[in-house]
């Protein structure tokens, strides 16, 4: 690749995970980080955390603390089991629960999905039950909950290739293993990013982002409606010159109750560009 984007990070647990992305952006190690393994390049960052929450949680918050941008695209990428799927099989999480805490998040998918997508469940110590009908992992949700602190819910997720199921011992997994499913599926992962540079484009274009992620904390929003939400409040922003929604929330019980009063108030306000673009 030979644009530039600083503002994209991949975080893995292990370095097997991130040589196949190394060596495709052709990154280079960096010397101004002790505590992780970082490589970077134009074509993005990649982080080696090491295994667990832990870990993950210091990875993600060290290197968006060292390397600030605005509205970064945030992946964690790596390998989890799955009690049906095969081996190589990659997924999207579509909602991350911590097993340890029974904390959930569900990841925003306002975009063209090239691939499927399943839950994705995070424990302290290696899972090889597979009780659930879900992906399981040592570090997604540490991940998410430390990532949302640094960027916008659209641009934050985890990218997972199957690595072992009931058929296939986790003790049976080598490096070389893992990194050679990775690989494979590197066009998979320039996809996914590549839509979420688009969705950054519109975040960086629009406006109410603050306003958006605090009403994705607040209410439940489906996923077209949490499209619908960002194109409301990115006009709401024009029209305003970037004033903030006077609503009550506490008269608001709803996702619905929050879309139709954007609405309502939207409709009640005239369209000048001559008013609203500071000329």
């Amino acid at each position: 690749m030979t644009h530039s984007a600083p503002y994209r990070f991949v975080f893995t647990a292990l370095a097997c995970e991130a040589k196949p992305l190394i060596r495709a952006w052709s990154l280079k190690k960096t010397s101004d980080s002790s505590a992780f393994s970082m490589y970077t390049g134009p074509a993005g960052t990649v982080v080696v955390s090491g295994i667990g929450k832990t870990a993950m949680a210091g990875a993600v918050a060290y290197a968006l603390a060292l390397r600030p941008v605005t509205n970064p695209v945030l992946l964690n990428l790596g390998v989890a089991g799955h009690p049906e799927y095969p081996i190589g099989h990659v997924c999207l999480a579509d909602k991350v629960v911590d097993a340890d805490t029974g904390r959930c998040f569900f990841p925003q998918l306002p975009f063209d999905l090239l691939c499927p997508t399943a839950s994705l469940i995070t424990s302290s110590k290696p899972n090889t039950a597979y009780l659930q009908d879900a992906l399981y992992d040592m570090e997604a949700s540490a991940f998410y909950e430390t990532a949302v602190r640094f960027g916008s819910s659209e641009l934050i997720h985890c990218l997972k290739i199957v690595s072992d199921n009931p058929g296939r011992s986790i003790a049976a997994i080598s490096e070389t293993q893992v990194e050679s499913w990775i690989g494979t599926q590197v066009p998979m992962i320039e996809n996914v990013l590549g839509q979420l540079q688009g969705l950054r484009r519109q975040i960086a274009v629009g406006g109410g982002n603050d306003w958006y992620d605090a009403c994705l904390a607040r209410w439940h929003f489906s996923v077209s409606n949490a499209g619908k939400l960002k194109n409301l409040l990115a006009r709401w922003d024009l029209l305003t010159k970037h004033a903030e929604p006077d609503w009550d929330s506490s008269t608001l019980r709803s996702a619905a109750d929050a879309l139709n009063w954007l609405e309502n108030k939207l409709a009640e306000m005239p369209f000048s560009l001559r008013e609203t673009d500071g000329g």
